[in-house]
């Protein structure tokens, strides 16, 4: 967790990342779903009022489009609108105003969204100059103007909305309401949702979502006095409800705000953080299906799923445009039949098992208000369908729904989930999720205080997952299967010793060493591996999203493998013990024909023993660091340490007095030992060998590309004859290119371009979808050859 928090490629401002559980850092290797905000997640959360359009009149995209729309006198006609329109901006929100010394007037606000459009307001002539419990002061077109605020009908993520109410100058009462389009649109009079203007301001919404700009629907109504204190009353008597208070104050608004009339829209630019494009595409491209969960419109998801590589032009969009449970049954199955038949099914699912990269290149696009349909009457055909897809776009999404869809996925998938958010509402999903991952971001740091790992911007969960995610489980797989083996290899002994005994409980150790054996003795190798073991480098796994899939798929510690340690550890034992045994019954040790008694046995085992535990430890090491050879070689010292003290030090440890020295000086016992060690290793050596001669794993052929050669990180751009020698087979590489972001990212070689004549194989190539870097395109999707789809002669990957 400290290696985390101490990543200076996780740093941000002097700022690091925060590890709040550590019991979790093992699955961070075994993730294979995460589920992503947008707002603030993958965006900087930094809002710029960009454009507007009132009634169909669009303004310039530049500062003071507005006011020079308002100036125009081809819009003579509608400058009350647009004065209105602009006021709305000036006084809807919940913005305190801050005076600087030198008089500026700075906004803060708790949404970046409502500090946008005061800013974009006072670009426009209507400058917000105070704000109080009273109401607010407006500078409008030169003039100042006090608006009194009778009630403000707040914002929530259920209502997706708020509203003023306020008494202009001249005694009118008007309410003015902000929202979602799609809300605000369904309150409208039915006149004015039939007008003119309203298909016009649909269009203008519809070409600003296209351009990734997050939209608002602007309304007005005017109020009577006897409705102001009729609401006012009601408004009153909700909130001073204990029990059903929210529910009080929503009904109370939700009469209030009906038969709007429609002022306008507003676009506000929020641009992607650094690194998130290619971020997501290492994560996709390492087998990680990702999830975009956004409450923007379908327009404007779509466009940030193409931004961030989340989407590319080849991909089969799958919408769900319907509005009943019935007809959203209907599209599903005619997606399930079209792109995934029953009698191809299974066999698909079996390669999904093996190869996350070789899924159709399908993505869907569905809306929160059909999503319910997924998941309350769908969720097995559902999932099947997604089972297929490459990504996975949710818009219109309620916060209550992203816990939905985390749980839908988390329980009916049965695979570890991450959720990552910036905000109070994506706390629900984080919770929901196996692992929670929260974002230091505008909107304060709820989601970052509710997850068990908060870290400063997206582009570093790529590193928390693939990077210190894998290392954790490699290293806790490695101390996990060395403690069990030498224990298991060592005391062992003591049960066929017991055969020989009577069962008699007699140890065959000596009691100190014993004690001292998992104290100090072995204490450090394990340690040693489980804190800075590394299969690969960091450099490698950021080249090659696929060795993710090592600890992804799980093939790092299972039964099987602590099975195999388990005979190894057996086999060792019994050679321990019964190549000693007989030496002490039917013969003499030294030369003088002097005998050795249990004391002798049991200090002659342990030694023999220990030495090819450290053997086998060697063995086992991938990355030998002076910290590693410290741990041996100190532990090597200890063993030697505690003996030579048991030796000597008659008054403490008088069966041991003089029984190691004596032994040392046996030449039988140094033969003996390496005989031990040669039995021992002969057979782990051998399956090491032939596993990685025969059958490598990819980390392994990755080991061997990088250990032999001198231009590992070096390839020039374009190369596609990059090979090195494995034995008497040629491996081909990708060629390398490197990006101008993310400058350690492995390139994939398209399929179209793999020329069996040039790289002759005997298993022909499976399509996949792979992500390649080009010079026209970066990280441009193309149909590659997945890594482990290699012939079988270079192994499976």
């Amino acid at each position: 967790a400290k290696f985390m928090e101490w990543d200076e490629q996780m740093f941000l401002n002097g700022e690091h990342m925060e590890v709040k559980t550590t019991n979790l850092n093992d699955e961070l290797a075994l993730v294979e779903h995460i589920f992503s905000d947008k707002t603030g997640t993958l965006t900087e959360n930094q809002m710029d009022f960009r454009r507007c359009s009132v009634r169909g009149l669009v303004s310039a995209d530049k500062t003071g489009g507005v006011y020079e729309m308002f100036q125009m006198e081809s819009h003579a006609g509608r400058k009350a609108l647009i004065r209105d329109y602009l006021l709305a901006m000036a006084v809807c929100h919940s913005v305190v105003c801050d005076v600087s010394e030198d008089g500026e007037v700075q906004y803060k606000a708790p949404s970046p969204d409502e500090e946008a459009l005061c800013d974009g307001a006072r670009d426009n002539e209507a400058v917000l100059l105070e704000r109080n419990s009273d109401g607010c002061r407006v500078r409008l077109f030169g003039e100042e103007i006090f608006y009194e605020v009778l009630c403000e009908l707040p914002f929530t993520s259920e209502r997706r909305r708020m509203s003023v109410l306020v008494r202009l100058p001249n005694g009118r009462h008007v309410l003015y309401c902000k929202g979602a389009d799609h809300i605000v649109k369904q309150r409208l009079l039915q006149s004015e949702q039939q007008s003119e203007d309203m298909r016009k301001t649909v269009e203008d919404l519809q070409a600003f979502s296209v351009d990734g700009l997050r939209t608002l629907l602007f309304a007005r109504k005017q109020v009577s006095e006897e409705e102001v204190r009729v609401f006012q009353e009601e408004f009153q008597a909700a909130e001073a409800l204990i029990d059903g208070r929210d529910d009080a104050v929503a009904e109370v608004c939700d009469r209030m705000e009906r038969d709007l009339e429609l002022l306008g829209c507003s676009a506000i630019e929020d641009r992607l953080q650094d690194g998130v494009p290619e971020t997501i595409a290492y994560l996709m491209q390492a087998g990680i299906k990702v999830w975009v969960i956004t409450g923007d419109k379908e327009e404007t998801a779509i466009n940030i799923g193409y931004s961030t590589h989340l989407l590319n032009q080849k991909m089969k969009l799958l919408k769900f445009h319907v509005e009943t449970s019935q007809e959203f049954g209907d599209m599903l199955n005619n997606y399930l039949t079209t792109y995934c038949p029953d009698d191809a099914f299974q066999e698909l699912v079996e390669l999904s098992s093996e190869d996350p990269l070789s899924t159709p290149e399908l993505a869907i696009i569905i809306s929160g208000s059909v999503l319910k349909f997924a998941i309350e009457d769908y969720p097995e055909q559902f999932l099947r369908l997604t089972r297929h897809c490459r990504s996975v776009i949710c818009n219109r999404v309620a916060p209550l729904q992203k816990a939905l869809v985390v749980r839908l996925v988390k329980e009916g998938e049965g695979r570890v989930c991450l959720a990552i958010g910036d905000g109070a509402n994506d706390v629900s999903m984080i919770q929901e999720a196996n692992i929670g991952v929260g974002i230091f971001g505008e909107e304060g740091t709820q989601a970052a205080r509710n997850s068990d790992y908060a870290l400063q911007r997206f582009r570093h969960l790529r590193r928390l997952v693939a990077v210190h995610g894998r290392y954790a489980l490699v290293r806790n797989a490695a101390l996990t299967h060395y403690s069990f083996y030498k224990n298991v290899a060592m005391f062992l002994v003591q049960i066929w010793f017991s055969i020989f005994c009577g069962a008699s409980a007699q140890p065959i150790y000596d009691d100190w060493l014993m004690t001292f054996f998992n104290i100090t003795i072995t204490s450090l190798p394990p340690f040693a591996v489980g804190m800075f073991e590394k299969d690969i480098s960091e450099e490698i796994i950021e080249r090659h999203p696929e060795s993710y899939q090592r600890t992804q798929r799980n093939t790092v510690f299972t039964m099987t493998t602590l099975a195999l340690w388990m005979a190894s550890a057996t086999y060792h034992s019994l050679v321990f013990f019964f190549t000693t045994y007989p030496m002490f019954v039917e013969s003499s040790l030294a030369f003088n024909g002097q005998m050795g008694g249990l004391y002798v046995m049991g200090n002659w085992i342990f030694a023999g023993g220990l030495f090819v535990l450290f053997f086998k430890f060697a063995l086992e090491v991938e990355t030998w660091n002076i910290i590693i050879h410290l741990a041996l070689w100190l532990s090597v010292l200890c063993y030697f340490a505690t003996v030579l003290m048991e030796n000597f030090w008659f008054a403490i440890f008088p069966e041991q007095y003089g029984v190691v020295g004596w032994m040392f000086q046996q030449p039988t016992f140094w033969l003996w030992a390496f005989a031990c060690v040669v039995l021992c290793m002969i057979p782990d050596v051998t399956l090491k060998f032939l596993r990685r001669e025969l059958r490598p794993a990819y980390y392994q052929l990755l080991q061997e590309r990088y250990r032999h050669s001198s231009t590992a990180f070096y390839h020039p751009l374009g190369d596609d004859t990059d090979q090195m020698e494995l034995g008497s087979q040629k491996l081909p590489f990708v060629s390398d290119t490197l990006s101008e972001h993310t400058p350690l990212v492995e390139t994939r070689r398209s399929t179209s371009s793999y020329s069996t004549e040039k790289h002759p194989i005997n298993t022909p190539p499976t399509q996949g979808l792979g992500l390649a870097i080009s010079s026209e395109s970066p990280w441009k999707a193309t149909n590659s050859l997945p890594a482990h789809h290699l012939p079988t002669s270079y192994g499976a990957l």
